[in-house]
């Protein structure tokens, strides 16, 4: 079976695994966008059923949005890539909700993390948001635009402002507590590591201010969302207290 089978075949499957999850209105069709470090947008217009159509990245894209499960293909000048993405507003982020999930190109066994916020990032965070943005595709049906994040999630305080290594990257490592109670993490550089009751997931930094979680083999998706309810940012200023 060729890639682009085996591709929509697995699709069907993603769709229908999540069509009970995560239901709970409609999400939005505009988001800025981080994939392992090439920013742009992206952009979805419905169609019949579940279908989407639209850009990411400027290129054309087709898939299915289900409740909150994203699986589409886009047709890239390299090849067609299968993205997957869960949406999710976590608790205590002002900004509204954030997108993060997985790339999976033809011809390459390994699968890249994007991330994703309805929100403009900081001036200067991605120079190339604005090159993505001008490459052409069509207008989504419908773009909420994006809201300033208010003064409150820019006070500056030993709680709510992110230490740094000496690197730049965030310092994560420590103990976060949670809704469901304390989860562990442990960082090496820009590599992470959630330490779970039972198992242990690795995740990563995307960013300057992003990470993405949640691809180790056997790790329920949800625990993704659950993650971002435990570190969650304004434009990188506000974070969970440890």
């Amino acid at each position: 079976m060729s890639f682009r089978g085996r591709t929509r075949v697995w699709v069907f499957w993603a769709c229908l695994a999540a069509a009970g999850a995560l239901g709970a209105g409609e999400p939005p069709y505009h988001w800025h966008i981080n994939v392992n470090g090439r920013a742009g947008t992206l952009d979805i217009s419905t169609g019949k059923g579940d279908q989407i159509s639209g850009t990411a990245l400027g290129a054309p894209i087709d898939g299915w949005l289900v409740a909150r499960h994203l699986v589409f293909m886009r047709h890239g000048e390299t090849g067609d890539e299968l993205w997957e993405g869960w949406i999710a507003t976590p608790a205590g982020h002002g900004e509204g909700p954030i997108i993060a999930g997985k790339v999976i190109r033809s011809g390459e066994a390994g699968a890249l993390p994007w991330f994703g916020t309805t929100q403009l990032p900081a001036a200067g965070a991605n120079s190339s948001s604005s090159r993505a943005d001008s490459e052409g595709g069509s207008k989504p049906a419908v773009s909420p635009p994006a809201v300033p994040p208010s003064e409150a999630s820019h006070e500056s305080s030993a709680s709510t402002i992110a230490p740094r290594l000496e690197t730049g990257q965030p310092a994560l490592a420590g103990v976060w507590m949670t809704p469901d109670g304390p989860l562990r993490i442990r960082q090496h550089g820009s590599r992470l590591i959630f330490v779970l009751p039972d198992r242990e997931v690795l995740g990563r930094l995307t960013g300057p201010d992003s990470l993405i979680g949640g691809f180790a083999p056997g790790c329920c998706k949800g625990h993704l969302e659950q993650a971002f309810t435990v570190i969650a940012w304004d434009n990188g200023t506000r974070w969970y207290r440890k």
